[in-house]
């Protein structure tokens, strides 16, 4: 029986832990030297640049109102920006929606449906800023996102900029759990930046200067994640992608578990597109990119794989006691032979609990809302089987 436990399975479980548990230090340690605050670039504009703002839309005459009405109520210089709204060919009202917008200046394109990117890219034909913001037609901006914005261009010499994207709709346990999840991402994609490493440019809302998209040629259309893509590009091309992390936006999550599915689906597709035709990056002058945009979501998957193992192997030998009291008992404790998964759980759940209860809890503090409740913490080890 104790070959089981040195096998390669077991070596290889063990491995991964403490991979996972180093870049975890990593992060801990990232923390507390660079994530204890939120930093606007200081400085004030004496000139503003201009704005395009480019929302591609399908189906969304529900949604987009508010999307609109939260541009146009920026307290950036009213003539110093744009919005632009490009229909992507939507079977409900959204056109009609958004030409209502019209009178008070906004531009209004409708296309045939060719996806997210294509509109995009039908927006920068059209747009006149030096600085190009694209947003989900579903995502509502606070009031100053596009002044932070305009100062993290102007004073942080960057090329492109990500926000502080925020769930919007946190009704049932799905929408609850990819709250969580945006709140943790915002944290680490301050991480990402300090390492120069940013690797997506989410949808729901960012910003790139217009000289570096005309030198990417536009979104990839042919790509499902085009925000994935561009960043690939700009690191490519030796561009620096920073996280504006107290520009918050609200964007709208999938509701249920089939849709969600959907979504990451897409993800993993468009990510393996992106990796694909970017493998050229996978070279050391890049830097931490590589291990971030290629590397850091294999470790997962590796942890997946075996988890699913760990849990096919228990869930077969439910009516046998003897198994569990085998693999946990005194006699291999004390042998330090326990299950592997039964050491990596025991290390590694209090560690990502304090983890991810700091991050989202400082993001939670930071926008005004409470923090995470004995409730939602005793709900974490679900979230993260989930």
């Amino acid at each position: 029986m104790l070959f089981f436990y040195f096998s390669p399975l077991a070596i290889a479980s063990i491995i991964v832990s403490f991979i996972m548990s180093s870049v975890a230090l990593i992060l801990f340690i990232a923390y507390y030297l660079l994530c204890h605050e939120f930093e606007d670039e200081t400085g004030e504009l004496t000139k503003y640049p201009f704005i395009s703002v480019i929302m591609p839309a399908y189906n969304e005459g529900i949604e987009i109102r508010e999307g609109i009405e939260s541009v146009l109520n920026q307290n950036y210089p009213k003539d110093r920006y744009e919005l632009i709204v490009v229909d992507d060919g939507s079977t409900d009202n959204t056109y009609e929606v958004a030409k209502q917008y019209e009178k008070r200046g906004v531009k209004v394109i409708r296309k045939k449906n060719g996806g997210a990117a294509d509109a995009k890219n039908v927006g920068l034909k059209h747009a006149r800023g030096e600085i190009i913001v694209t947003m989900d037609s579903d995502t509502v901006m606070a009031r100053d996102v596009l002044m932070k914005i305009a100062k993290k261009f102007v004073f942080g010499k960057v090329d492109a900029v990500t926000t502080g994207i925020r769930v919007k709709n946190r009704d049932n346990l799905i929408e609850w759990m990819q709250y969580l999840e945006y709140d943790n991402t915002i944290f680490l994609r301050r991480i990402l930046a300090f390492l120069d490493a940013i690797f997506v440019t989410p949808g729901g809302c960012s910003a790139y200067s217009k000289k570096m998209l005309d030198a990417c040629g536009g979104f990839d259309a042919k790509s499902l994640t085009e925000d994935q893509e561009i960043a690939f590009h700009i690191q490519k091309l030796g561009g620096r992608i920073d996280a504006l992390l107290s520009a918050i936006v609200y964007t709208k999550v999938p509701s249920t578990l089939n849709g969600l599915m959907k979504q990451r689906t897409r993800w993993l597709k468009g990510g393996i597109y992106n990796k694909l035709k970017y493998k050229e990056l996978l070279n050391p002058k890049y830097g931490d990119f590589v291990f971030f945009a290629f590397f850091f979501d294999l470790f997962f998957l590796v942890t997946f794989s075996l988890s699913t193992w760990w849990l096919w192997d228990r869930l077969t030998h439910l009516g046998n006691p003897f198994y569990f009291i085998e693999r946990i008992g005194v006699i291999n404790l004390l042998l330090f032979t326990p299950d592997p998964f039964f050491f990596i759980t025991l290390f590694l759940l209090p560690i990502a609990i304090w983890w991810f209860g700091k991050t989202v809890n400082t993001i939670r503090r930071f926008t005004g809302d409470k923090e995470l409740s004995l409730k939602e913490y005793a709900l974490l080890p679900f979230y993260f089987l989930f």
